[in-house]
């Protein structure tokens, strides 16, 4: 941390950023991700290990350069992608989506393939343990709801696939006829079914059940993220098997609760203004119906749905 190479990024074009800092042009195929001086750098460590990590994984992730010291900023040097977000790329190209979708299942199938050590990844069940636990600190949910959360949560089988975080069209590029992954600060460690439910958020429950804070988080139609999502869960899941879509599909839209009624905390970002309604969302689809999804989720996620 003490030896960081020093670059200059005076007038360097800025061509991204976000909630952790500022992403700056610095060579034809070179970017630096700075980060403000708010961010501890335990933080930007923890990025930097698993933006190393994920590019030696063989996953299509970003090359990762090393550390580097930006006038007194931290930041991290990384291979500049020439594409478009997928998000983008399925809006221009929408007649190719069922293709995009296939590529989007695939690329998470690998990313999932990988185990990865403990040590490096947080866990994504004690992520949800703690979310669940501070939203019953700060009375978002009661002391009922967190046991059937917790209960919900302890079922889901513990393993070592490497689990992305924030897996969706708006976070990913589209380079050379590829996906390819650009932040990986969000990697945990745990059940695959902890990004499946994410997925599912953007792609499945938003567009067909609020469709109008969908349309608030992206252009691309409706119909066609639906339509995508078929193509998905059918491909990830390696089935065509109606019956047995539908019936992951019904899981997932229960298990994507799990991140909605925790929103204080497993949705930070967000304006504070929309947890309580997030977590009252997730209060009324989840909690009928939560005793008898608990404990469905198999030891090979990739089996979910069978009867």
């Amino acid at each position: 941390m003490n030896n960081k190479k020093e670059i200059s990024i005076e007038g360097c074009k800025e061509i991204g950023k976000g909630e952790c800092g500022q992403v700056f042009q610095i060579a034809d195929d070179k970017v630096v991700k700075v980060f403000y001086d708010t961010i501890s750098e335990e933080s930007i460590l923890e990025e930097y290990e698993k933006t190393m990590i994920g590019s030696e994984l063989g996953i299509d992730a970003v090359q990762c350069y090393g550390m580097v010291s930006c006038q007194g900023r931290t930041g991290i040097e990384l291979e500049k992608i020439c594409g478009k977000s997928l998000e983008q790329e399925i809006i221009d190209n929408l007649d190719k989506k069922d293709t995009y979708a296939k590529q989007f299942a695939d690329t998470l199938k690998k990313i999932h393939s990988k185990e990865v050590d403990k040590k490096t990844f947080p866990s994504a069940k004690e992520f949800y343990m703690n979310s669940i636990k501070k939203c019953e600190n700060d009375q978002w949910i009661s002391e009922e709801e967190a046991n059937k959360l917790t209960a919900l949560v302890e079922a889901i089988p513990v393993t070592n696939n490497m689990v992305h975080g924030d897996y969706h069209a708006m976070n990913v590029m589209y380079a050379n006829d590829k996906i390819r992954l650009i932040d990986l600060a969000d990697c945990m460690v745990g059940n695959p079914i902890y990004d499946l439910l994410i997925s599912n958020i953007y792609m499945h429950y938003l567009p067909l059940y609020q469709e109008g804070l969908y349309s608030n988080l992206t252009k691309v139609d409706s119909k066609a993220i639906l339509s995508m999502w078929d193509v998905f869960v059918s491909t990830y899941f390696d089935t065509t098997d109606l019956s047995r879509i539908e019936n992951i599909k019904r899981i997932l839209d229960s298990y994507s609760m799990l991140k909605i009624m925790t929103a204080p905390y497993s949705y930070s970002n967000l304006p504070k203004e929309m947890w309580g309604g997030l977590v009252e969302m997730g209060r009324k689809e989840l909690m009928p119906v939560i005793d008898s999804i608990t404990g469905v989720v198999p030891v090979n996620c990739s089996d979910l749905g069978c009867n």
